[in-house]
């Protein structure tokens, strides 16, 4: 999805289940708009390594977390970010006992 803003706790959630959301200005956002209105089945690319959507021969450079690209790229998931973690929390675990 492509707008000038999102709500913060949409934009996190989007990132949880691997959509990408790009926030553009709002006079890009009406450029790609115009474009697409006028260029019937014109594909939207989006390069996650260099944070860039490319639509015909425009490009635009956006922001995202690395951590949201990660998240996408990898299709992790709150368990797979988790489970990274597992031997300090056996090591917790093993403390506590």
């Amino acid at each position: 999805m492509v707008a000038p803003s999102f709500a913060d706790i949409f934009f996190g959630n989007c990132a949880k289940n691997g959509i990408v959301l790009v926030r553009l200005s709002f006079e890009e956002v009406e450029e790609i708009i115009q474009y697409v209105s006028e260029n019937t089945g014109a594909e939207i690319s989006v390069d996650l390594g260099m944070l860039i959507l490319g639509l015909g021969n425009k490009k635009y450079n956006f922001n995202l977390l690395e951590s949201f690209a990660n998240r996408i790229r990898n299709g992790w998931d709150d368990i797979d970010l988790t489970r990274k973690h597992i031997q300090k929390i056996e090591l917790f675990e093993s403390a506590l006992q």
